[in-house]
């Protein structure tokens, strides 16, 4: 999707594949270009496919270009849409996990708000959007609703001045939607961000959000329903929260340091996490967008590869009784200084991650979250780690 504007320059535009597997044969190819590659990867190797810069859709509007990746084993693929200051990742979910049925979410401070669809097929796609959107010249607005066909891999994206959070998007064929922001603005400068939604049916019900240490002020947390009479209850440090929530509702949970959150509900929501950006004794950072994780994708194992040029590190959330039991490359966890989440049996902390270096995650008792977050002057990205073992 579009990341800033045209005036900064085209980004790099780059795939990350990790084989979880040996003999794994991988090939990357866009639609309608001539663009090709075949690689072959082992058990836990790392390749970086470089992009077309010329497939970034600028606009509302169509395009073909679409990324295929195949492969004869599983893989982990996570996009990166790269500018000096402007940048963000996302992991890309396989197609036996698309739907037809997901709610947008698009961070509200900032110009433009952005979503694409891409078809595997041909299809029909339906939203409802709850901002102004443009199709063929003519604007649909709230509690409207708008419908384009797509052939396959074509691609449609939207952008508007409005907040597109809670537009659904109802598709006769299974379809990939990414959401996100051309430069998304909290307490900082802006920064593009993005992530591939999750369809309603794979939506969980278990969360935790911990806060992380170079965050000084606040990040946010956004819940979204998606079936009628949700009931959801979160606890943010002390604070106990009650909330009735219906298809299409988005609240904003303050994330606070020290004051990690944890979220039930009786029906499946999607959560975000928004980085809102900050201030370190050496640099500023600007915003981040990262899907959570439910309990139920919880792994025993993550492979962990810390990006270069930046500052990362790795945010674990395991049961309290069992944080003795994980590893790295098979050596003790004890350095990391876990803190409980209050009202559960879960705990959280942090590793810091050399530039480049990639890690092995274990727990020989039960399953544990990880996600890589790196910060760098005026660029900041999260994500899941790569599971390797359920």
């Amino acid at each position: 999707m579009q990341n800033h504007d045209r005036n900064t320059g085209d980004p790099d535009l780059r795939l990350f594949i990790t084989a979880l597997s040996d003999a794994t044969n991988v090939v990357i190819k866009v639609n309608k270009l001539s663009f090709r590659k075949s690689i072959s990867l082992n058990k836990f190797e790392d390749a970086t496919i470089d992009l077309p810069k010329t497939i970034q859709i600028s606009g509302s509007g169509e395009s073909s270009y679409s990324v295929i990746v195949t492969s004869n084993n599983p893989v982990s693929v996570v996009s990166q849409n790269f500018k000096e200051q402007s940048s963000d990742t996302a992991s890309l979910y396989p197609t036996s996990e698309l739907g037809n049925d997901y709610y947008v979410f698009t961070p509200p401070d900032g110009h433009l708000k952005e979503f694409a669809i891409i078809a595997k097929e041909p299809t029909k796609v339906t939203i409802y959007p709850t901002g102004s959107l443009t199709y063929q010249g003519k604007t649909y607005d709230k509690n409207s609703k708008l419908s384009i066909d797509l052939d396959p891999y074509d691609v449609f994206q939207f952008q508007s001045e409005d907040d597109l959070s809670g537009s659904r998007v109802v598709a006769s064929k299974p379809v990939v939607v990414l959401s996100g922001h051309t430069c998304s603005l909290k307490l900082t400068k802006c920064n593009h961000v993005y992530e591939q939604l999750q369809p309603v049916f794979i939506w969980g019900t278990t969360f935790f959000i911990p806060p992380v240490s170079f965050q000084k002020e606040y990040d946010l947390v956004y819940v979204m329903a998606g079936t009628p009479n949700t009931k959801v209850t979160y606890q943010a440090g002390s604070k106990i929260n009650n909330l009735d929530m219906k298809p299409g509702d988005v609240i904003s949970i303050e994330l606070d340091p020290g004051a990690p959150i944890s979220i039930n509900s009786t029906e499946g929501i999607q959560v975000m996490y928004y980085g809102a950006g900050g201030k370190t004794k050496d640099l500023d950072f600007d915003t981040n967008l990262m899907t959570v994780q439910d309990v139920l994708s919880f792994c025993t194992s993550f492979k962990a590869t810390a990006p270069p040029n930046f500052s990362n590190r790795a945010v674990l959330v395991a049961k309290t009784s069992d944080v003795e039991k994980l590893t790295v490359d098979k050596a003790s966890l004890n350095a990391i200084n876990w803190q409980a989440i209050p009202g559960t049996e879960y705990s959280y902390g942090e590793y810091l991650l050399s530039s480049s270096k990639s890690y092995i995650f274990e727990s020989s008792k039960s399953s544990f979250s990880l996600s890589i977050l790196g910060i760098s002057d005026l660029n900041y990205f999260g994500e899941t780690a790569i599971c390797l073992g359920a």
